[in-house]
């Protein structure tokens, strides 16, 4: 008897099925760690980032106080503004950390 192309289609997905009902908690012990490991990258890309902005800042707002420009304040207070966003970026991922089971820094 020569079988069709749906009854193979459906011992494919049983057989699916079970290695993905035996295999559950490895895969979620698998997820766990590849959510972990892209938060880790994420929080030290946005980290990295965030201090190359804030030299270039930096520097731009000392030259601009040694020059006498007069919008050096301005520059000092984008710099100060730009500090409290990130330290509030670092709250709410540590909230979240600490919401999902992490333990935050």
């Amino acid at each position: 008897m020569k079988t069709t192309f749906f009854q193979k289609f459906a011992r494919k997905d049983l057989f699916t099925l079970c290695l993905l009902l035996l295999s559950q908690a490895v895969r979620a012990q698998g997820s766990a760690g590849a959510l972990k490991n892209i938060g880790t990258w994420v929080s030290t890309l946005g980290n990295a980032v965030f201090a190359i902005v804030v030299v270039i800042g930096l520097v731009r707002t000392v030259t601009k106080f040694i020059k006498g420009e007069p919008d050096a304040i301005g520059a000092l207070f984008q710099l100060i503004i730009a500090c409290g966003l990130w330290g509030g970026f670092q709250l709410v991922e540590d909230d979240i950390a600490k919401l999902v089971g992490g333990k935050g820094r």
